[in-house]
């Protein structure tokens, strides 16, 4: 169902995406968020979420990850992320290094 909306929109359709429809319970749980990281098959402590919502944020870090949250929807103190920025403009990915699974991200 998401592939009908994001095609059209020109946004790819990721290999692995996570619906409603794939879990039993949504956020706040962190079933959506521990399934997504079964689906890329990496250990959720190496996963960084980026969430704009108080119940996904809670669902991040119940699973076990980092969270960068973006305070799009909700003021910092609501979110209780790791980190807060006011949108991606302000965060930039300077190097992935697969060998060693280090992702570093810069700020301006």
């Amino acid at each position: 169902m998401a592939g009908v909306r994001l095609s059209p929109a020109g946004i790819h359709v990721p290999s692995a995406l996570v619906c409603s429809d794939d879990v039993h319970k949504g956020k706040p749980d962190p079933e959506p968020y521990l399934h997504a990281a079964g689906l890329l098959g990496v250990a959720p402590e190496q996963c960084l979420v980026f969430e704009d919502a108080p119940a996904g944020i809670e669902s991040a870090r119940s699973a076990g990850m980092k969270v960068v949250g973006l305070t799009t929807t909700f003021p910092p103190e609501w979110l209780g992320a790791h980190i807060c920025f006011a949108d991606f403009a302000e965060i930039s990915v300077d190097q992935v290094a697969a060998a060693s699974g280090v992702l570093r991200i810069s700020l301006p």
